[in-house]
């Protein structure tokens, strides 16, 4: 499809079919730290964590390279205090949330912001090797 089709689609939609936004994330990979709690007034948690996501690509010789992403990612209301005493550091984990950012100011007055993901499904990934054929197969 051309960008001027894809344009004028957009444009002929409904305003109120261009004002939605998609806000989902989805993410696979390893926890970079042990989860850390915190807990608020009125006894809510909350539970951060950080997952780190490779990704493979090729340099200027051809040569595949890898690279992380650290994402910060939060785990809120009931699920949070099971998160936080299931969870290790190095434990692969796969996350689908919704981006959030977070702004507040430093201790030099400066603006600051981070993007994380609200988590609100969690799920560890178990892999264990067969010893005959020296495979991975998630359970």
């Amino acid at each position: 499809m051309s960008d001027t089709a894809v344009a004028d689609k957009t444009e002929a939609a409904a305003p109120e079919e261009r004002k939605r936004n998609l806000n989902e994330v989805r993410l696979q990979g390893r926890l970079s730290k042990d989860p850390t709690v915190h807990e608020f007034e009125g006894g809510q948690k909350v539970v951060n964590l950080n997952v780190a996501v490779n990704r493979n690509y090729k340099d200027g010789k051809g040569e595949w390279k890898q690279k992380a992403t650290f994402v910060e990612v939060s785990v809120r209301g009931t699920s949070a205090q099971e998160v936080s005493q299931k969870l290790k550091k190095g434990q692969e984990v796969f996350v689908e949330g919704r981006l959030r950012q977070d702004i507040w100011k430093d201790k030099e007055d400066k603006t600051r912001s981070m993007l994380r993901v609200d988590a609100f499904k969690l799920e560890p990934i178990e892999r264990q090797k067969a010893k005959s054929a020296g495979a991975e197969i998630e359970r």
